[in-house]
């Protein structure tokens, strides 16, 4: 009787695969909260899907009325979660890497939720400390934000969190907001429910697929190798829509020190 002689290589070419087959694939799965996103040409950027189209373009419309009137640049950035890092951190992190507000006068406004961790935080530069201390951020999380937000109703939340800072903002700086925006962001928010952000289910439906490709991978791993290529090559990131007549000019560079308050539901 002739033995056959044991595959002693095909395992270890097998896991050599699958291991640079999951480097790949890791690649290709959504984009986490603890990523900053790269900087986008809008100031409302709503990464977890809380916000309607009119909503978010009427905020749009009111946050570059501001930055025309005032050189403040109010940005709204709403994310699934915030990977396991404190909302202070994150938020300081993302005002410096899109450097909002000017260089000249850091009148930056960071607003920042993170729907999954139900953590919110307003982050200040240096220049609107003066009208905007910590005490008054807090306020505004506590009796405009966090109430909407303990009913699930994240955009009125959002919307009013934005407006109060908006309204205080022409309060400083001396002029009436004209932009239509106000009021017709206060009716998309009114008497509807807010809608939370994306399923867990998006999740686990990633953690099913990627089972299965595991295995499919070990089976195959070289067929697999062809496949997690030509998904790389569509791979996408971050997107919170398009806005017409330019981009919003509030991002030059400004600073961020620590100042503002943080709140959670």
């Amino acid at each position: 009787m002739i033995s056959q002689k044991p595959r002693t290589i095909a395992w270890p070419v097998r896991a050599l695969a699958v291991s640079i087959l999951l480097c790949l694939f890791a690649g290709t799965l959504p984009v986490l909260g603890q990523e900053i996103p790269p900087r986008s040409n809008r100031s409302v950027n709503d990464y977890a899907g809380v916000l309607q189209p009119a909503e978010r373009d009427a905020l749009e419309a009111l946050n570059r009325e501001v930055w025309a009137r005032s050189k403040v640049a109010i940005t709204v950035v709403v994310i699934d979660d915030l990977g396991g890092f404190p909302i202070e951190d994150y938020a300081n992190r993302l005002g410096r890497a899109w450097g909002i507000g000017s260089r000249q006068e850091n009148r930056g406004i960071l607003f920042l939720i993170a729907i999954k961790d139900r953590r919110v935080r307003i982050e200040n530069g240096y220049g609107v400390e003066g009208y905007l201390p910590d005490g008054r951020v807090g306020e505004i999380i506590r009796e405009d934000v966090i109430p909407h937000f303990k009913q699930d109703d994240y955009s009125r939340g959002i919307v009013q969190g934005n407006l109060r800072l908006a309204e205080l903002t022409a309060r400083e700086f001396g002029f009436e907001l004209t932009a239509a925006a106000a009021p017709a962001a206060r009716r998309g928010a009114q008497g509807r429910g807010g809608r939370r952000g994306r399923s867990v289910l998006g999740t686990i439906f990633s953690l099913l697929f990627l089972v299965f490709f595991v295995i499919f991978a070990i089976r195959h791993p070289f067929l697999a190798l062809l496949l997690v290529s030509g998904m790389g090559g569509r791979r996408g990131g971050f997107s919170s829509g398009g806005f017409g007549g330019g981009g919003f000019g509030g991002f030059g560079g400004g600073s961020f020190g620590g100042g503002g308050a943080s709140g959670s539901w």
